[in-house]
């Protein structure tokens, strides 16, 4: 069922111009929302209103194996700038993806809502650059990516 969701959320997220089929996405982004609609709580808060209903507990468990309350790993960056990270370790990418997509939407859901904005209206046929993506993350959310993935990690972890 879970992978029928994920598969759905591509599909609405570019039905609907969240995503785009004429501009790369960022695949933290794409992936992170997919497995974020995986939960079944996630598509109700008012049947769901406990957090841990929310959890996408494949991808918890393993951010937990990975983490301490309040650490960074310092993979951040690196994901928001690059899909590397879903070359050379998917398990880690689409982990951290969900991790911090679910940070983001359930702790600062404004901000999240005028990130998915700024990179679902990017010129169409452009390619978007590592310094782009940073560029349009840090304008939203900050540059202190220790700091982000240590208030990420203590939201999860604790």
């Amino acid at each position: 069922m879970e992978t029928l969701i994920h598969e759905a959320t591509h599909q609405i997220a570019f039905n609907t111009g969240i995503h785009s089929r004429f501009s790369p996405m960022p695949r933290w982004f794409t992936e992170g929302l997919a497995t974020m609609f995986e939960a079944p709580g996630v598509h109700s808060s008012v049947t769901h209103p406990n957090l841990q209903q929310r959890f996408n507990k494949k991808w918890l468990s393993y951010i937990r194996s990975k983490t301490r309350p309040g650490e960074s790993t310092g993979v951040l960056a690196e994901l928001i700038s690059s899909d590397e990270l879903f070359r050379s370790h998917p398990e880690k990418a689409y982990g951290y993806s969900w991790a911090l997509t679910f940070y983001l939407a359930e702790t600062q859901p404004e901000k999240y809502a005028q990130y998915v904005r700024r990179v679902s209206q990017r010129t169409h046929f452009r390619d978007y650059s590592s310094q782009a993506r940073l560029e349009d993350f840090v304008r939203i959310f900050g540059n202190d990516f220790t700091d982000l993935e240590a208030q990420m990690s203590r939201f999860l972890v604790e």
